[in-house]
């Protein structure tokens, strides 16, 4: 387990801050020895640096998507907008998943809901430069 010193001990990994999952996954036996549990710990690694970036990301959609739609379809703008962030949470939900199962690494489940969005992002910035 985690030595007190890191801050860490007897949390859950959702609790833990970066450094203390980053320190488990180097020092920690027990995340070391058990498969599952290293892949929780990486998983959470790859969750909290992923989804802080993801606000970058909904502003690269947010911009383009803004200057294609009109200023009277308010409805139109709010509707899309939370059609995408479903979409991203939907992909984030799944990929966090297939990580803690073990069919995907953490790293590629994890940024592929960021990279599905900068594709859509990259669409819709060229449709608002080609209109």
């Amino acid at each position: 387990m985690l030595n007190e010193a890191s801050g860490g001990k007897g949390k859950k990994a959702k609790e833990m801050t970066l450094d203390e999952l980053i320190y488990a996954l180097q020092h920690d036996s027990e995340v070391i020895q058990m498969p599952r549990r290293n892949r929780e710990i990486r998983t959470e690694v790859h969750k909290k640096i992923s989804f802080s970036l993801a606000t970058f990301v909904f502003v690269l959609i947010g911009l383009p998507a803004a200057a294609i739609t009109r200023r009277g379809e308010a409805v139109i703008s709010f509707s899309l907008a939370l059609g995408i962030v479903t979409v991203y949470y939907g992909l984030f939900v799944w990929g966090s998943a297939i990580a803690v199962g073990g069919y995907l690494s953490p790293f590629i489940s994890l940024w592929l809901p960021n990279l599905v969005m900068i594709g859509i992002a990259a669409y819709l910035i060229r449709r608002a430069v080609l209109q």
